[in-house]
């Protein structure tokens, strides 16, 4: 005969057996769906920024249109940069912290190059490109009223303006792959 200490041995290993599985159970079951909501979180983060992408992307291109000259840059006024440039910004700092941080810096980095934000008190960001081209560009429509939108010198350089545009692009496009 087994002795008794035995025996009591053996009854607490095939009690204990369901419970410690069920336990594990448990914790995998826990951290499969912890997984599985980091993924569905990942998956969601990449949604908006493919969304932000398709809102931002054009209207960056206008930017670099109108100040590399290319493309329909004589469709658009200063005004209407300067609009272009005030629904980038409330677009990009809005979700700023659903973007990676380099689009928000390359972002920067470009708005810098292209406009003057700091000229008044109450006063628009100036357009950091020449006026005097424009004005007499024959595909072009000139106001007169328009020469305040521009700063006088300090233009952007448009090889810098390409490398800009192309940085804040990438940023965005490895942000979605993030």
């Amino acid at each position: 005969m087994e002795p008794m200490g035995f025996e009591i041995a053996k009854l607490v290993v095939q009690a204990a057996t369901p419970i410690v599985v069920g336990i594990l159970g448990w914790k995998l079951s826990k951290r499969l769906k912890d997984i599985e909501q980091g993924q569905w979180a990942n998956r969601k983060i990449t949604e908006k920024r493919i969304q932000i992408y398709d809102e931002v992307s054009p209207l960056l291109n206008k930017l670099l249109c109108y100040y590399t000259w290319v493309g329909d840059w004589q469709r658009h006024t200063p005004q209407q940069i300067i609009d272009t440039k005030r629904s980038l910004d409330q677009k990009i700092y809005v979700n700023k912290y659903l973007l990676e941080p380099d689009v928000f810096d390359r972002y920067q980095e470009f708005m810098e190059e292209l406009f003057d934000h700091y000229s008044g008190i109450g006063e628009d960001a100036k357009l950091r490109t020449s006026y005097l081209d424009r004005r007499t560009s024959t595909a072009y429509k000139w106001d007169d009223e328009w020469k305040h939108s521009f700063v006088p010198n300090d233009i952007a350089n448009e090889n810098t303006v390409r490398k800009l545009y192309e940085a804040v692009m990438l940023a965005q496009r490895n942000g979605i792959n993030a």
